[in-house]
């Protein structure tokens, strides 16, 4: 019998280790109540929130108990199948990694087009808040959203027809199916 920890956050250090199983009879006390937690770097803010698949072994009133302490770090998720948490990694634990490469492209994107390089950080840096905000305050689709700050044959627009005829949507799935496989190896690694 196994406990899987997918992902464990250090707030110190905001180190992370994926795919890492820990024996049950390791600590026996605890072999009763068990749950999988996907965490990224919450320590450091709000970018990523918990994800959390309970063992077969957790009790329903476990299972609030964990929900309600771990809400407390913001807003969580419950996956059903243990088996998905390496897309939860992929999706979550490693997603803050992906909004910073955008943002490291954008920026040196930005400084290449004669902005100062201060001036395309904040850009950048506020026009991901306004994003995130617009993205979890809305109530709307992604898509939906990228709608509505699209003007036909605007800058905007020309900016997306370039993702898209790059395969920007083919390059994220294979990113994150990729990093899914690979938390899927290392928990196998590890067991």
């Amino acid at each position: 019998v196994t406990v899987s920890v997918v992902v464990s956050c250090s707030a110190a250090t905001n180190h992370v280790v994926s795919g890492m199983r820990i024996p049950a009879s390791a600590n026996p006390a605890r072999t009763r109540r068990r749950l999988s937690t996907s965490a990224s770097a919450r320590a450091l803010g709000p970018p990523a929130f918990p994800a959390h698949a309970p063992q077969s072994s957790a009790a329903a009133n476990g299972r609030e108990r964990a929900a309600n302490l771990l809400a407390s770090a913001g807003k969580t998720v419950w996956i059903d199948d243990e088996a998905r948490m390496d897309a939860v990694t992929a999706t979550s634990g490693s997603g803050p990694a992906y909004i910073f490469l955008l943002a490291e492209a954008m920026e040196a994107a930005a400084i290449t087009e004669g902005l100062p390089a201060d001036a395309a950080r904040t850009l950048v840096q506020e026009t991901i808040l306004g994003a995130a905000r617009m993205l979890t305050e809305a109530g709307e689709d992604p898509a939906e959203l990228r709608r509505r700050v699209t003007s036909p044959g605007g800058t905007t627009q020309a900016a997306i027809e370039t993702f898209e005829a790059g395969g920007f949507r083919a390059l994220v799935a294979q990113a994150i199916g990729n990093a899914t496989e690979r938390g899927r190896q290392l928990s196998a690694a590890n067991d």
